[in-house]
């Protein structure tokens, strides 16, 4: 299981803050300041590296302006596929069988609009 997280969803969340980020105009030091978390915290998470400590978790939604229940779905939001992969099989079949069926995700469903009220949508950062 360590294997699934560690290549599937860890990277898609650092993706998502990083997004999150750009999209809130800031760079890696901004963010992080604003968070009060260290760059190179920042710097493992957006990497797929780590995932944050729930603290640090809360930390960026509330820098980055979301709710951490939006930063979920926009971050893991085949997370049904994953677990469904999981549970049916054993976990190298399940490692198997997501990157099979997951294709990166493109640039336009990585970036949130601003018009649904996420990163900022009228909202400053």
């Amino acid at each position: 299981m360590n294997e699934l997280i560690e290549t599937f969803i860890m990277p898609r969340f650092g993706e998502a803050v990083a997004t999150l980020r750009e999209n809130c105009d800031m760079n890696q030091s901004e963010l992080a300041s604003k968070a009060e978390i260290s760059r190179s915290t920042l710097e493992n998470i957006e990497q797929g590296k780590s995932l944050p400590q729930m603290v640090n978790f809360f930390k960026l939604c509330l820098a980055l302006d979301i709710t951490p229940e939006e930063f979920m779905k926009y971050a893991l939001s085949n997370w049904k596929m994953y677990k469904n992969t999981l549970q049916s099989s054993s976990p190298k079949t399940a490692l198997l069988r997501v990157s099979d069926s997951q294709t990166p995700q493109d640039s336009q469903e990585l970036k949130i609009s601003k018009t649904m009220g996420l990163a900022g949508g009228g909202q400053k950062c």
